[in-house]
């Protein structure tokens, strides 16, 4: 729950608070403040919850997220849903401290490990099979019904099923059973630590932030291996996640340490910075992900040591300075576009590990009955990877209507957000499968960024509007998409050189149209207002591939630059004449409610002929209207 709840909660913070209070006094600051406040849940369970028994505890948060998160499911108006999602966010994380300080209570040292990756397979299958869409955003009543029963019955078991099977008592006072004998014969008294032992606690927040934001986001891994479903990925996932616990039997801590960090980083660069194929694709998330529950498996079982040593072992500043890590690294990232707070995140870590495994009591951890169900979860799951790989993705080319018109249309999707602030990723598709054309340009479409909760926007809208779909990502899940009806010869994806907070691309597409090769362009550039110095430089590098095509072409985009902008005019001059008249800019097409600029085009070469040129209306369900366009091939 805490991963879905925390990539609503970033696409809320960008999206409702930051637009939605555009012009707000002190906006900035007022949302930080409300971040801040939602990640507090450190201090808030050290200062009013320490004192309640921790059983009791745990299973009164777990009743009350599951029946918040309910109610974010079922109630989709936006002040509620904003509102809500930062309540049950901090109540997730209040649940989240709850676990973390019985976690020395267990016998068998690899279940909490367990627990954490079976979770999260859960968390993601629940994401695959519902086409990227966030578990939240699925009322029990809709396609969520799988997910919805299983994870009530995972409620009803950490409610009901008594906790004695899985703890010990005498485990609270006295060192680990698991000790070795000359490691045992050295041991510090139970309730001495080293004077570091509470900087461990920053270690689940620098984890989780690389956890949730790139390594467990599949939907980003699979944002640049088209087709490759995401689900794919379960494969190096899973087989990480089994070789990372065969390791931590196995390694002494510091080598895994060292290992783990090297494997993780050099995943990363592929996913970050340099693009790849689907094989580098796969060995990277491998790497990662065994460096990943690595670091994780090390971080469970040094923290389990310490609370077996001091049964009130419980760091509240050390994890309430993780959380604001944590907070401070997904805020670069949505804002900035910046990786550099996960490199960071991954040294820290690394760095406060190694540390505290140096200065620790050696731990000489056996196999535990659980090895048999390690297996099977990761290879079941290893399987379903497997077979996304060569199960093919549907995504067959529908027959154009037989008319001399070719229908054309771009729309702004708005990764999921309506115009009145609701995050509702299923009304806009439904309006679109009413009003279909043969050719689509959609700007916005997710595929794992933080602006719209992690999801697949792209595999949603193939799943609702069956047909043929081309990605082209932009930035970190972040890009453009074409639906056809006709042939497609070749798809491309170019990256402008120029950028502000965010990377912009081009899906440039060759088509079979009335047996001649045309040019689809798909694009959406800089948004800062006017002058914009980087949306010049884009539009530049745009019609200089639009130049070096000889056949007909098409451009569809948001260029966020109005009619009588230097952008557009450089544009019109290498269009079709029609275009460069001023009358045909007159209907407005942003915002959707209450439209005021024009800032949605069509653009075409003078190969065609203008039929009919119009903007539609589609309610609130993004918040940009539709441009319709019907064109003739001369």
């Amino acid at each position: 729950m805490f991963a879905d709840l925390l990539g609503v909660l970033l696409s809320v913070i960008s999206t409702y608070f930051y637009f939605g209070w555009e012009g707000v006094p002190l906006l900035v600051p007022k949302i930080f403040a409300i971040a801040l406040l939602t990640f507090s849940a450190p201090t808030a369970y050290r200062l009013l919850l320490m004192h309640f028994k921790a059983a009791s505890l745990q299973r009164g948060l777990l009743l009350l997220l599951f029946f918040m998160y309910l109610g974010l499911a079922v109630n989709r108006q936006s002040d509620f849903f904003a509102w809500g999602t930062v309540a049950t966010t901090w109540v997730a994380g209040l649940a989240l401290m709850a676990v973390l300080r019985t976690l020395g209570q267990y016998t068998v040292w690899s279940l909490p490990l367990l627990s954490l990756v079976l979770s999260l397979f859960f968390y993601l299958s629940t994401r695959i099979a519902q086409s990227g869409v966030p578990l939240i955003l699925t009322s029990p009543t809709s396609l969520g019904i799988t997910g919805w029963g299983t994870l009530a019955v995972f409620v009803l078991a950490g409610i009901f099923l008594p906790q004695r099977q899985v703890f010990r008592a005498e485990s609270l006072t006295a060192p680990s059973s698991e000790l070795s004998s000359e490691s045992t014969s050295k041991a510090e008294p139970a309730d001495k630590l080293p004077k570091a032992a509470g900087s461990l606690g920053l270690v689940f927040g620098l984890l989780s932030g690389l956890s949730v934001g790139l390594v467990a986001n599949l939907h980003l891994w699979s944002a640049k291996t088209e087709p490759m479903p995401a689900a794919a990925y379960f494969l190096p996932l899973a087989l990480g996640a089994l070789l990372a616990w065969m390791a931590y039997s196995r390694l002494a801590r510091p080598v895994l340490i060292v290992i783990g960090s090297l494997l993780l980083g050099a995943g990363l660069v592929p996913l970050l910075y340099t693009g790849y194929d689907k094989t580098l694709g796969l060995l990277a998330c491998l790497g990662a992900s065994l460096g990943l529950f690595s670091l994780w498996a090390v971080f469970l079982g040094r923290w389990r040591d310490y609370q077996q040593r001091q049964p009130k072992y419980f760091p509240w500043l050390g994890l309430q300075g993780g959380f604001i890590a944590l907070l401070l690294i997904l805020t670069m990232f949505l804002l900035k576009a910046n990786p550099g707070g996960f490199w960071l995140a991954l040294a820290g870590s690394a760095g406060l590990l190694l540390m505290h495994e140096l200065k620790g009591q050696k731990l000489n951890l056996q196999a535990t009955p659980l090895e048999r169900l390690w297996y099977y979860s990761c290879g079941i799951f290893g399987v379903m990877g497997l077979a996304a790989l060569f199960v093919p993705i549907p995504n067959r080319a529908v027959a154009a209507d037989n008319k001399p018109e070719i229908t054309v249309m771009s729309s702004n999707i708005r990764y999921g957000w309506t115009d009145d602030y609701r995050f509702d990723p299923m009304q806009h598709p439904r309006w679109l499968r009413d009003h279909t054309t043969e050719i689509m340009g959609l700007q916005e479409v997710n595929k794992g960024h933080t602006s719209g909760a992690y999801a697949d926007d792209f595999r949603l809208y193939q799943k609702m509007i069956p047909g043929q779909w081309l990605y082209g990502d932009a930035h970190y899940g972040f890009g453009n998409a074409l639906y056809t009806r006709y042939p497609v010869l070749k798809s491309e994806v170019r990256t402008y050189t120029a950028k502000d907070m965010l990377k912009r691309s081009c899906l440039i597409t060759t088509l079979e149209i009335q047996g001649k090769p045309v040019d689809v362009y798909v694009t959406h550039l800089s948004h800062l207002a006017p002058p914009n110095p980087v949306r010049e430089a884009q539009v530049g590098e745009l019609i200089g591939w639009l130049k070096q095509s000889d056949k007909p072409w098409i451009l569809i985009g948001d260029f966020n630059a109005e009619p009588d902008s230097p952008e557009i005019k450089q544009v019109q001059a290498i269009s079709h004449p029609l275009l460069r008249k001023p009358d045909q800019y007159k209907i407005m097409s942003f915002p959707a409610a209450h439209p005021n600029r024009r800032i949605d085009y069509i653009f075409f070469s003078q190969d065609f002929e203008l039929k009919k040129m119009e903007i539609l209306n589609n309610g609130v369900t993004s918040d940009h209207r539709p441009i319709y366009a019907e064109l003739l091939l001369e």
